[in-house]
């Protein structure tokens, strides 16, 4: 398969989603989120760092054995006639990801392959500017503190850090984020790709001894980023009426009770234990 980036996905991406936006998701997995407010950290509560070890486009497939493939960001069933997911779940992105892939059957372009490829790239790799995804997690006396942040070139870059979080007595973490830039984390020579630009994020993940696991991680790409972004990316030919399709793709109204201005994501992720403890601390 001929080598792609991320933003030459998009464009494709962006011509498929004029096409599923006039159908549904029908799957499973659900995800609920309680979180307490932290009153604030010491130096001496203990921080732990994770480093990012995978990061999945669930699949239609994995939604249908009921596995989970994101959060309900919106508490609210069909919100905007978009159907969601068993348990009230949004995720548009499942089967954006899923179907790009057979419409482009003579180049593939498989959304999971590309996200590796930026995030866990090494120096062997043409092009390659080798970095890591970290997530520190900080348990204060109530509640925790909860930092996202990519390192690159010895260089660390915050990408977000949790308004609210808690950890659990059996190691359930949980978090919001006014705004995580995961689109930092998919930059390259020609700069960042706005897809990956959330608002209204969910985490949940259970701590063990050795890192993060059944982690997931959901998030809304406001409508205008989303917009803003078609011009760069879709081709000159491309016979496509605005706005119409992409307004049916919205399925969050961002504030609750407005309109239907958000694009719904949902991602799985597990995390290692960092010996080095590296963070933008």
């Amino acid at each position: 398969m001929q080598e792609v980036r991320l933003t030459t996905f998009v464009t494709r991406r962006v011509v498929l989603a004029c096409v599923l936006a006039l159908g549904g998701c029908e799957s499973a997995g659900s995800s609920e989120l309680q979180v307490v407010a932290p009153e604030g950290c010491s130096d001496s509560d203990p921080a732990v760092v994770y480093r990012l070890t995978a990061l999945h486009v669930p699949t239609p497939a994995e939604a249908a054995a009921g596995e989970t493939v994101g959060h309900d960001l919106d508490g609210v069933d069909d919100a905007c006639d978009v159907h969601d997911y068993a348990g009230g779940v949004d995720n548009t992105l499942v089967d954006i990801a899923h179907a790009v892939a057979q419409l482009t059957p003579d180049d593939p372009m498989v959304m999971q392959d590309l996200m590796d490829e930026a995030l866990f790239c090494t120096d062997a790799d043409p092009g390659c500017t080798p970095q890591w995804v970290g997530v520190r997690v900080q348990e204060c006396r109530r509640g925790a503190k909860v930092d996202v942040f990519r390192v690159t070139d010895s260089a660390c870059e915050a990408l977000g850090t949790a308004a609210t979080a808690g950890v659990g007595p059996g190691g359930e973490l949980h978090a919001e984020f006014a705004t995580l830039a995961l689109d930092r984390a998919f930059e390259d020579a020609d700069g960042v790709d706005p897809f990956f630009e959330l608002v209204n994020v969910r985490l949940t993940a259970t701590i063990t001894a050795d890192g993060l696991s059944n982690a997931v991680l959901g998030g809304v790409i406001p409508l205008a980023v989303f917009e803003a972004a078609i011009p760069g990316f879709l081709p000159s030919n491309a016979e496509i009426e605005f706005p119409g399709p992409l307004l049916r793709l919205a399925d969050i109204a961002i504030e609750a009770g407005g309109a239907c201005d958000g694009v719904s994501v949902g991602l799985t992720l597990s995390a290692a234990v960092e010996v080095e403890g590296e963070s933008c601390e």
